[in-house]
C-alpha cells in the first residue's frame, strides 16, 4: 500500500512528541525505496496500519516483500513495554506471509539508540516463539546494535541460530532474493611482496615499514588500553553511578569493546533502578509493618517494656506506663534509667530478674502487687533479645494481669469442694478413661465407695481395672461401651449412661450407674460419675425398672455393636456345641474331627477379633513412618496362610519391584495385604484346573502400587458398589464377618491412598491399591 502523510493520518498511528509524523512517513518511503533499489525487478511490498507501532521514543514498522520476506524495522529506544506490543504485530505479519514458501526474516536494528536489558530478555522470548517461522534470519546492525549481536554470538549463540549479520538493508534483501553474490571473492593482491626474490635494499625497506607499523599499532593499543582504563574508572569514580556513553575517535576491533562497555553501563543503570524500586517498596513495607507492630504493642492490654544493657528504657507501651504509675506513683518513659525508678527496697529484686534474661535465659515468675489499693496477681516473663553472634542486647518484659484467672481458679476450687460434698451426699464417685492411653483414673470419692481409705486418686490400666474390680462376665459390656465412645471422638454432644457392677475391697458386688461424656479440653478422655445404686437394686421394682432401662439401652445399640457381639458369639457357640458332642463320643477319630471343627471355629473367632483390633487400631492410632520392605510383608502374609489345606492347590505368585526406599505404616500395610490376599485365597475357584493368586508390587520413592489378582469366583456387578460397607457380604457361600474389605478401605483412606476393583463373576477379581509415601 502507498503510505504518504495523508494515509498516515488515516491509520491513527500512535505518534507522540518523540517522533514527528512526517519523519515516520519519510522513513516508510525511504525503506520502500531501499527495497526497490535492492531488487532487479519491482518487488511486491505490502504494509498495513495494524503492522506499525509508534511510541514516544520508539518506532516499529512492518513490511511483507514478495509474500515470503518479512521486514521488521525498528528505530529509537527499545523498552520492555514496547516489545509486548510489537510481538502481537510480528505474529500478525508472520501469519499473513505465504506459508508455502520458505520464509525469511529481516530485522533492521541499525537505527536503535538503546536496547534495555529487560527489553532484550523480553525479545528473547519473542524470538523463541516465532523462530519456527523462519528458514533464515538477517540482522541489519551498526554501531550499538552490532555490539549487541557480537555479545549474543559470544554468550548465547543458540539465540542466533540460522541468523546472519549484515551491514545494510540492501544486503539483507539481496541475500533473501539471492539476486547477487554479497560475498565477492577476495581479489589477488597485485602489490604483494615476495621476500624470496627481493633485493637486500628492498628487504631493509620492508623491514623498516613493518617496524613503523608495529610501533604505530603498539602505540594505538596503549592509547586504547589507557582510554579503557580511564573510562571504566570514571563509571563510579565520583561515588555516584551515572551512565555516560564513551566516545572514541578510532575504528578497530576494540570498537565492540567500547560498545559493550556502554551497554554495560545502561544495563547496570536498569538493574540499579530496579533494585532502588524494590528497596523503596521494601522500605515502605518495613515502615508499614513497623507502624503496625508499634500500634499493636501500644494498644495491647498486655504490659510491654524493653531495656538495654545500660538499663535505659527502649520500648514502653501505655499499659505498662499506667501500671508503673499506679504501683510506684512515678512516671516511666523511653530513655529513663529503669533501676532508678524502682523503690530502693525492690530495686535488687527487679535487677536480679532482668539479669537472668541478660544471661540468655527466659525467666518467668508470678508476683502480687498492690494496684490502686487492690492486690493484683501478675505474670512476669523476661525474654532476651539477641543481636549478631547471639549477644543479648536488650531484655523485654511482658506483664500480664492474671487476677481474673486466679480468682477463677479459686472459684473452681470452691466448686470442686462443693462437688465433692455433693458426691458424698449422692454416694457417687468421679472417674476418667483415656481412650488413647487406655488408662482409667478413679477419684478419691469413688475409692471410698468401694471401701478403700485412699487419700489420692488411683490410675490403672483397663486390664488392671477389670481384674481388680469388674466381674469377668461384665468385661465385654464395658469394652462395648468404650467402643461406642471411641466412635464418637470429636462429638461434643456425646453422652452415655449405663449400669455396671464392681467389687469392693471385701469382694462384695455393688451396683453402680455410670454417667459419662467427653472432656472439652481433652477430646480423647471420657469422664463422669459412678453412683452407688446397690440399695435400689435390692428392690424387685427397682430391678424391673433397671431391666427395662437395660433393654431400652440395648435396643439403641447401633449395627456395629450388634454385629460384633453376633460374630464373636457364633464361633463360641459352635465350639461349646462340639465340646458337648465330643464328650459323648468314644471314637477317638471322631473326637479328633470334632476338635478340628472346634479349631476352625476358634480360628474364625481369632480372625474376627483380629479384624476388630485392626479396625480399632486404624481408627485411634496415629500414622507411623516406617521403612517398608514389601517382599518381607508379602512373604509373611503367605506364611500365615500355608497351614490352610484348602489353599494347597492354589498357585501363589508374586512380583515385587522395589529399588528405592518407601516409607509408610508397616502395620496398616500388613492389614491391607493380609485381608486382600486371604480373600483371594478364600474365594478361589477350586473346581477349575489352575487356580492362582498373583501379587504384583511396583514401588517408587513417591508411590507404591499393589495389585492382588485371582481367577476365583469373582464379584457380581450388583454387589460391587457395596463391598466396602461394614458387615456387607457379597458371597454367602463362604464364611466371613463382612469386615475385611471395610477395614481395607478405612486403612487405605487413613494412608491417603486409593483402591480400585475390577471383577467378573465366575472369572476373576483384581484389586489395585495406590499408596503415597509418607516420607
Amino acid at each position: 500500500m502507498d503510505f504518504d502523510r495523508k494515509t498516515a493520518l488515516k491509520t491513527n498511528l500512535r505518534i507522540s512528541k518523540g517522533f514527528d509524523l512526517s519523519s515516520i512517513v519519510a522513513d516508510i518511503e525511504s525503506i520502500k525505496n531501499s527495497i526497490c533499489n535492492s531488487c532487479s525487478s519491482a518487488p511486491e511490498i505490502h504494509t498495513h496500519k495494524e503492522w506499525h507501532y509508534i511510541a514516544e521514543k520508539y518506532a516499529f514498522l512492518g513490511f511483507l516483500i514478495n509474500g515470503n520476506i518479512i521486514l521488521y524495522w525498528v528505530k529509537g529506544e527499545v523498552k520492555k513495554k514496547d516489545v509486548a506490543e510489537v510481538f502481537e504485530r510480528m505474529k500478525v505479519i508472520a501469519a499473513a506471509a505465504d506459508q508455502s514458501q520458505p520464509l525469511y526474516q529481516i530485522l533492521d536494528l541499525s537505527h536503535i539508540t538503546t536496547f534495555s536489558l529487560s527489553a532484550r530478555k523480553a525479545y528473547e522470548n519473542v524470538n523463541a516463539a516465532l523462530f519456527h517461522y523462519w528458514q533464515q534470519s538477517f540482522y541489519v546492525m551498526s554501531g550499538f546494535g552490532n555490539t549487541i549481536f557480537k555479545l549474543y554470538s559470544a554468550l548465547s549463540p543458540e539465540f542466533l541460530k540460522n541468523a546472519t549479520l549484515t551491514k545494510s538493508l540492501n544486503i539483507a534483501v539481496n541475500l533473501c532474493l539471492q539476486e547477487r553474490n554479497t560475498y565477492p571473492q577476495q581479489q589477488e593482491n597485485k602489490h604483494s611482496f615476495d621476500p624470496t626474490t627481493a633485493s637486500h635494499e628492498d628487504l631493509l625497506k620492508a623491514y623498516q615499514q613493518l617496524s613503523e607499523k608495529h610501533e604505530a599499532l603498539s602505540q594505538s593499543h596503549k592509547n586504547i588500553a589507557q582510554q579503557l582504563l580511564k573510562e571504566i574508572g570514571k563509571i563510579t569514580w565520583e561515588g555516584d553511578f551515572v551512565p555516560k556513553e564513551i566516545e572514541h575517535n578510532f575504528i578497530s576491533d576494540f570498537d565492540n569493546v567500547f560498545g559493550a562497555l556502554n551497554l554495560l553501563q545502561y544495563d547496570l543503570q536498569e538493574i540499579f533502578n530496579r533494585q532502588k524500586q524494590l528497596n523503596t517498596l521494601l522500605e515502605k513495607e518495613v515502615a508499614t509493618r513497623t507502624y503496625q507492630l508499634s500500634s499493636v504493642i501500644e494498644n495491647t492490654s498486655e504490659m510491654i517494656l524493653s531495656v538495654d544493657k545500660n538499663w535505659r528504657v527502649q520500648v514502653i507501651n501505655s499499659a505498662f506506663r499506667n501500671y508503673f504509675r499506679r504501683v510506684y506513683n512515678t512516671h516511666l518513659q523511653s530513655g529513663d534509667f529503669l533501676l532508678a525508678k524502682y523503690p530502693k527496697h525492690t530495686r535488687n529484686t527487679w535487677q536480679s530478674r532482668f539479669l537472668s534474661a541478660f544471661e540468655g535465659q527466659i525467666y518467668s515468675e508470678q508476683i502480687t502487687e498492690t494496684v490502686d489499693n487492690e492486690e493484683r496477681y501478675l505474670q512476669l516473663t523476661f525474654n532476651p533479645i539477641h543481636e549478631a553472634y547471639g549477644v543479648v542486647k536488650e531484655v523485654s518484659l511482658f506483664v500480664q494481669d492474671i487476677t481474673s484467672l486466679k480468682k477463677a481458679e479459686e472459684k473452681a476450687k470452691e466448686y470442686e469442694n462443693n462437688l465433692l460434698n455433693a458426691l458424698k451426699i449422692a454416694k457417687a464417685g468421679s472417674w476418667e478413661f483415656d481412650l488413647k492411653s487406655g488408662k482409667i483414673k478413679i477419684g478419691v470419692e469413688g475409692l471410698h465407695l468401694l471401701g478403700y481409705q485412699a487419700e489420692q486418686e488411683m490410675i490403672v490400666s483397663f486390664e488392671e481395672f477389670t481384674e481388680q474390680f469388674l466381674p469377668a462376665e461384665d468385661t465385654k459390656m464395658l469394652q462395648e461401651r468404650f467402643a461406642i465412645a471411641r466412635e464418637n471422638i470429636g462429638n461434643p454432644d456425646f453422652y452415655d449412661q449405663f449400669p455396671y457392677r464392681l467389687y469392693n475391697n471385701k469382694r462384695k458386688l455393688l451396683q453402680f450407674m455410670l454417667y459419662s461424656r467427653f472432656k472439652s479440653n481433652e477430646p480423647t478422655v471420657i469422664f463422669g460419675i459412678s453412683q452407688d445404686i446397690t440399695a435400689q437394686k435390692e428392690s424387685e421394682e427397682k430391678l424391673l425398672q433397671q431391666n427395662a432401662a437395660l433393654k431400652k439401652v440395648n435396643s439403641e445399640l447401633d449395627q456395629f455393636v450388634y454385629s460384633v457381639s453376633h460374630d464373636l458369639r457364633a464361633p463360641l457357640s459352635s465350639v461349646l456345641g462340639l465340646i458337648n458332642i465330643a464328650r459323648q463320643e468314644e471314637d477317638m477319630s471322631t473326637v479328633m474331627h470334632y476338635l478340628d471343627l472346634q479349631e476352625k471355629s476358634i480360628l474364625k473367632l481369632d480372625v474376627f477379633i483380629r479384624e476388630i483390633m485392626d479396625l480399632s487400631r486404624n481408627a485411634r492410632l496415629s500414622l507411623q513412618k516406617d521403612k517398608i520392605i514389601f517382599k518381607e510383608l508379602v512373604d509373611e502374609v503367605f506364611e500365615e496362610q500355608q497351614y490352610d489345606q484348602s489353599t494347597a492347590r492354589i498357585e501363589k505368585m508374586f512380583r515385587i519391584q522395589q529399588n528405592e526406599d518407601f516409607y509408610s505404616d508397616t502395620k496398616r500395610i500388613r492389614v491391607i495385604l493380609r485381608n486382600l490376599i486371604s480373600n483371594a485365597l478364600r474365594y478361589a475357584n477350586l473346581n477349575q484346573e489352575n487356580p492362582y493368586v498373583i501379587v504384583d508390587v511396583q514401588v517408587s520413592h513417591k508411590v507404591a502400587i499393589l495389585e492382588i489378582e485371582d481367577n476365583g469366583v469373582g464379584i457380581s456387578e450388583e454387589h460391587q458398589p457395596h463391598i466396602y460397607e461394614m458387615f456387607y457380604r457379597a458371597n454367602q457361600s463362604k464364611s466371613g464377618s463382612g469386615l475385611g474389605l471395610y477395614i481395607v478401605k478405612e486403612t487405605i483412606d487413613k494412608l491417603n491412598g486409593t483402591v480400585e476393583l475390577s471383577s467378573e463373576l465366575g472369572k476373576m477379581t483384581k484389586f489395585k491399591v495406590n499408596l503415597p509415601s509418607l516420607a
